[in-house]
C-alpha cells in the first residue's frame, strides 16, 4: 500500500537537491508552470508546461511524454542491476584521485561498492511546485525521487541518497535507448558529433594528444586511445545533448558526470553523478533548435559581441620578415585585412609587462593606428617564485584556494614537454570574500597598458582536494570553477561598457577555452585550446570540426580553433597544405585565430607569410571573413536571442532529414552556409551530403578578384541551384573549401576594400580602410527564390522578392548611415547588389531607372547603373546614394 502524506517524504531525512545545481550560472530560472498531480492504480502522473510524468509505484519506475502528441520522450529502464543500471541507483564509490592536475588530465580510480536500485514507492508528498517521493532501496537504505519544478516545456527530474560517512555516493538514472537514438552535444568533443556507444565523463581537462609516432609500430592505433585521457577528453564538457527523438537532457550539477550511451548495454543509457544527489532537467522540443532555445534560456546566452571579433585575429610575432609590428605594417602593404593582433604578454602567472610598460603602450597605440585591437594572456593563478611580491599579497589575503593542511595550494606545473622546466603556482579562489576587486586589479592592469582584451587561459586545473572558502572542495568546483572565472571577467568588462544599451558586449573581449554549462552567458568568445598541428582524427584539424559543432550544440556559439594547431609533440611538423586547409577551415568558424606558437619538436613552423602559395590564400580567406562580418553579426544577434551557435550541426536546420543528425564534418555557418572541410592530407575532391533543398556551389561561378596590381580581393559572384537530400563529390582544389549558398539566401556584406573592423588612425604613408569609412556603401548578395531579406550593415532591411515578372529589391528604413559626405552631413547610404538570376527566369531586360553598362565588373559600377555576366549568371547594380528600391525586370535583354 502507498499513500500521500504531507510531510512524510522529509522523514527520510534526506536534502531535496537545490535548483538550479550548477553554480555560477546565470541568475534567475524561467518561469515555473502549474503542475497537476493525479492518482491512480499504478501510480502517480504529474503534469505541467506541457509535459507528463508518470511514475509507477512497483516496482519503480518512471516515464516523460509531451502532451501535445503523446509522444513518449524518456522512460525509465531497468538494466542488469550488478552493474548499476536500474530507474534509479546508487552505490558509493571509495577510490580516489591519484593525479591531482599536474599534468591537466584527471587521474582516478574508482572502487565501487555493491549498486543499489529502487524498489518501490512508499509515499509522496505534493507541494505546490513539485512532488517528492521516498523510496525504497534495499540494503542500501531510502531514496528520495524529486519530479518537478515544470517549466515551459520542460521539466526537472532529482534524487537524493544519504551520503556515506567516507568515499563518495554515486547516483545514477537510466533509461531506454531505442535503436537509431542519437546523442549529440557534451560540450566540445573532439571525437565526432552522434556518442551513441560512447562512455564520456564529464571533467574539464586537457585535450589528448595524437600518439604520433608510435603509430609506425601500431598503425592501427584507433583516434579514441589517443594519450592519456583519450579522444573525448576535453576542456569544455557540458553534461547536455540533444536526442532525434525530440528532447534534450542537462545533468545540473557541478560534480563530474558519466554517460554511458549505449555502450554497455546496448538498448540503455545511463547518467551518473559522482555526488550524492543527481539533478537533471529535460526539455522538449519537438526540434532540436527549440531544445537549444529552451536549454540556453535556462544557462543564458552570450551578448553580441562588436564586430571586430568577428574579423580576422592574427599572431605578428616570430616572422622572419621583422618584428611584431612591422610584421602587422606588411599585412596592411600586402592588402590581407585583419582586426586583431595577439601578443604573448603575460598579466599573469607571471608579470611580463613589468618594466616594459612604456613600451607596451606605444606599441598598442601603434596597433590601434593601424586599425588593430590588441590582445594579451592570463592565467587564474599566480607563480610564487616569479611573482613573489604578488603571490605573498594574495595569500595574505586569502585569496588562493587551500590545501587540505588550510595553506595555499601550490601546485607544481610542467612548462611544456620540450624543455620539462617546472614552476609552482596558486589557483584564484573566486569564492572568497573580497577577491573579484583584486582580480579586477590585475584585468585594470592590461587595460591600463592599452590592451582591449585577453586570452583567458586555464580554468580546468582545480585540484580535485582543493579547499574554498565557500565550504565546498575541488571535487564540487573543478567543472564549475570556470564559470566564476569567467563571471568576474564579466563583471569588469561589463562596467567598462560605453553604451550599456546598445545590444552589443563591451568593446573588448577575453577569449576562453575550458567551458561548463552556462560559460555561454559569462563571455562572447572561445578557443578550442592546444589541439596537435597534424591531420590526426584525435586532436588535429578533423577532430576541430566536430568540437565546433558540438559546442555549438551545447550552447557556446561563438568558437574558434587554433589555425595551424598549437603543438606538433609526437608527430611530424606541420605542411603548408595543413596550414591552408585550416586556413580555410577558420574563415567560416565562429571566430577566425590563426596560431604562431613555436611548440613544434621535429621542424618548424610555417607562417601566413612564409610561401607565395600560403600567403595568396590567407589574404583570399581573410578578405572573405572580414567581408562576411555584417553577415556573422546578424546570426550573432540570432544567437543572442535563440541560443542557435554560428557553427550550426546540420540537424538544427534539417531535423526531419537523418543523415543530418550523424554529420561529423560538414555544418552550416549562420543560416545560409553550408560547409564541408577538406580534413584529409592531398584530398583535391570532397564527399558531401547536402542536406535538403536547393543550394548554390559557391565556387562553381564564383570569381576571386585577387590577382595582380589593383585586385580589391573582392568577389563576383554567381551560381546555378542543384538539389540537396543527397550525397555528391565536388572539386576541391587546394585553394578551395567546398561550401555552399542556400538557394533563397540574401546576405549582407562589406565592401572589398574594408582593412579593419576596428578604429583606425593610420599615419601618413600608410593606407588602412575601416569599415565605417565605406560604410555607405550596402553590399549585399542575393540569391532569390521567391521571398527572402536581410538586415544590411545599416541596420536598415533589405526584402528581396522573386517572381515571374522579375525581382524586386527594397531597403527601409531610408536613415542616413553614419559618417559625412563632402558637405559635412550624413552621406546617404548606397545599395550595391550582386544577383545570382533565378533558374528558370530569362534573362534580365533591364532595371528600371538604372542605366546599363557593358563592364560587368561589379565593383566598377558607377551610382546608379547596372550590368550583366551570363557566365556567371549574375546581375550587379550600384543604386544611386538614397535609392531604396530596385526592380530587376526579367526578359531578353535588347
Amino acid at each position: 500500500m502507498w499513500l500521500c502524506a504531507a510531510g512524510l517524504a522529509a522523514a527520510s531525512a534526506l536534502e531535496d537537491p537545490p535548483i538550479p545545481g550548477i553554480p555560477g550560472q546565470k541568475a534567475g530560472l524561467p518561469p515555473t508552470a502549474a503542475i497537476s498531480v493525479a492518482e491512480n492504480g499504478a501510480g502517480l502522473r504529474i503534469a505541467g508546461g506541457g509535459l507528463e510524468v508518470a511514475v509507477g509505484v512497483d516496482p519503480f519506475s518512471f516515464a516523460i511524454t509531451r502532451q501535445e502528441d503523446g509522444a513518449t520522450l524518456l522512460e525509465s529502464a531497468p538494466g542488469p542491476a550488478p552493474a548499476g543500471f536500474g530507474a534509479l541507483a546508487f552505490t558509493c564509490d571509495r577510490g580516489g584521485t591519484w593525479n591531482r592536475a599536474f599534468w591537466g588530465y584527471r587521474g582516478y580510480l574508482g572502487v565501487l561498492d555493491p549498486w543499489q536500485s529502487a524498489g518501490r514507492v512508499e509515499r509522496f508528498d505534493a507541494k505546490p511546485d513539485r512532488v517528492v517521493l521516498d523510496v525504497t532501496a534495499g540494503e542500501g537504505g531510502p531514496a528520495l525521487f524529486v519530479v518537478g519544478p515544470f517549466y515551459d516545456g520542460a521539466v526537472r527530474l532529482a534524487a537524493a541518497v544519504t551520503p556515506p560517512e567516507t568515499g563518495r555516493a554515486r547516483v545514477a538514472f537510466t533509461f531506454a535507448a531505442p535503436d537509431g537514438e542519437v546523442y549529440a552535444g557534451f560540450g566540445e568533443r573532439f571525437n565526432g558529433v552522434d556518442q551513441r556507444g560512447n562512455r564520456l565523463v564529464n571533467w574539464a581537462e586537457e585535450g589528448s594528444i595524437e600518439p604520433g609516432g608510435l603509430r609506425a609500430a601500431f598503425p592501427r592505433w584507433p583516434a579514441e586511445h589517443a594519450i592519456p585521457g583519450g579522444q573525448d577528453s576535453t576542456y569544455a564538457p557540458i553534461p547536455f545533448f540533444i536526442s532525434n527523438r525530440g528532447y534534450g537532457l542537462l545533468a545540473d550539477v557541478p560534480e563530474p558526470t558519466r554517460f554511458d550511451l549505449a555502450d554497455t548495454v546496448p538498448d540503455r543509457w545511463r547518467v551518473q553523478a559522482e555526488a550524492h544527489r543527481l539533478s537533471v532537467v529535460v526539455f522538449s522540443g519537438p526540434e532540436p533548435a527549440a531544445i537549444l532555445r529552451r536549454y540556453t534560456e535556462r544557462t543564458g546566452r552570450s551578448q553580441v559581441p562588436r564586430p571586430w571579433v568577428f574579423g580576422p585575429w592574427n599572431m605578428f610575432g616570430g616572422y622572419k620578415q621583422g618584428a611584431a609590428l612591422e610584421v602587422a605594417g606588411l599585412f596592411r602593404e600586402r592588402d590581407i585585412p585583419s582586426s586583431v593582433a595577439f601578443d604573448w604578454t603575460a598579466i599573469l602567472p607571471t608579470s611580463s609587462y613589468r618594466g616594459r610598460e612604456a613600451a607596451l603602450r606605444r606599441a598598442n597605440a601603434a596597433y590601434h593606428d593601424l586599425g588593430y585591437k590588441s590582445l594579451c594572456y592570463i592565467q587564474p593563478r599566480v607563480d610564487k617564485g616569479r611573482n613573489q611580491a604578488l603571490w605573498d599579497e594574495g595569500a595574505a589575503l586569502g585569496h588562493f584556494v587551500r590545501d587540505p593542511a588550510g595553506g595555499p595550494y601550490l601546485l607544481p606545473v610542467f612548462l611544456n614537454l620540450l624543455h620539462m622546466s617546472t614552476y609552482e603556482v596558486s589557483l584564484v579562489d573566486f569564492t572568497h570574500e573580497g577577491v573579484d576587486a583584486w582580480w579586477h586589479e590585475r584585468l585594470r592592469t592590461l587595460i591600463d597598458l592599452g590592451f582591449d582584451g585577453t586570452m583567458y587561459d586555464f580554468g580546468e586545473y582545480t585540484p580535485p582536494d582543493a579547499q574554498f572558502s565557500d565550504g565546498h572542495d575541488g571535487h564540487y568546483w573543478h567543472n564549475a570553477y570556470n564559470l566564476i572565472y569567467l563571471r568576474s571577467a564579466y563583471r569588469f568588462f561589463e562596467g567598462l561598457d560605453d553604451d550599456p544599451a546598445d545590444g552589443l558586449a563591451p568593446d573588448y573581449v577575453y577569449f576562453h577555452r575550458s567551458g561548463y554549462a552556462g560559460s555561454q552567458h559569462w563571455a562572447w568568445a572561445m578557443w578550442d585550446g592546444d589541439p596537435s598541428a597534424s591531420w590526426a582524427a584525435s586532436d588535429g584539424l578533423p577532430a576541430q570540426v566536430s568540437a565546433g559543432i558540438n559546442a555549438g550544440l551545447s550552447g557556446m556559439p561563438f568558437w574558434g580553433s587554433d589555425i595551424g594547431g598549437y603543438h606538433a609533440y609526437l608527430v611530424p611538423a606541420p605542411t603548408a597544405e595543413l596550414l591552408i586547409r585550416w586556413i580555410e577551415f577558420g574563415a567560416f568558424s565562429g571566430l577566425m585565430r590563426d596560431m604562431n606558437a613555436p611548440e613544434i619538436l621535429l621542424g618548424k613552423r610555417i607562417r601566413l607569410l612564409d610561401t607565395d602559395e600560403v600567403a595568396a590564400v590567407t589574404r583570399r580567406y581573410q578578405k572573405l571573413r572580414t567581408q562576411l562580418v555584417p553577415y556573422i553579426m546578424n546570426a550573432a544577434r540570432e544567437a543572442h536571442a535563440t541560443g542557435l551557435p554560428l557553427m550550426r550541426a546540420a540537424c538544427l536546420h534539417f531535423p526531419e532529414d537523418p543523415p543530418c543528425w550523424r554529420l561529423e564534418r560538414e555544418y552550416l555557418f549562420g543560416p545560409d552556409f553550408f560547409v564541408a572541410p577538406v580534413v584529409e592530407e592531398g584530398a583535391r575532391e570532397r564527399r558531401v551530403y547536402l542536406p535538403p533543398g536547393q543550394w548554390i556551389a559557391f565556387w562553381d561561378r564564383t570569381e576571386y578578384d585577387g590577382d595582380g596590381p589593383g585586385s580589391t580581393g573582392g568577389f563576383r559572384i554567381g551560381g546555378a541551384p542543384i538539389q540537396g537530400g543527397r550525397e555528391i563529390v565536388v572539386d576541391a582544389p587546394l585553394e578551395q573549401i567546398p561550401v555552399f549558398v542556400r538557394l533563397g539566401a540574401v546576405i549582407p556584406v562589406a565592401d572589398p576594400r574594408v582593412d579593419t573592423w576596428a578604429p583606425a588612425h593610420p599615419p601618413e604613408g600608410t593606407a588602412v580602410t575601416a569599415a565605417p569609412d565605406l560604410a555607405h556603401l550596402l553590399h549585399v548578395w542575393a540569391f532569390p527564390d521567391g521571398a527572402g531579406g536581410t538586415t544590411l550593415s545599416d541596420g536598415s532591411r533589405l526584402e528581396v522578392v522573386c517572381d515571374p515578372e522579375g525581382i524586386t529589391l527594397t531597403r527601409s528604413p531610408t536613415a542616413p548611415v553614419p559618417g559625412e559626405g563632402d558637405g559635412g552631413e550624413p552621406r546617404p547610404a548606397e545599395v550595391v547588389a550582386q544577383v545570382a538570376w533565378p533558374a528558370g527566369l530569362p534573362a534580365p531586360a533591364g532595371v528600371e531607372g538604372l542605366t546599363r553598362v557593358e563592364d560587368t565588373d561589379p565593383f566598377a559600377l558607377p551610382p546608379g547603373s547596372w550590368c550583366w555576366d551570363p557566365a556567371r549568371n549574375a546581375l550587379a547594380l550600384h543604386g544611386r546614394p538614397g535609392e531604396t528600391q530596385f526592380r530587376l525586370a526579367a526578359g531578353q535583354p535588347g
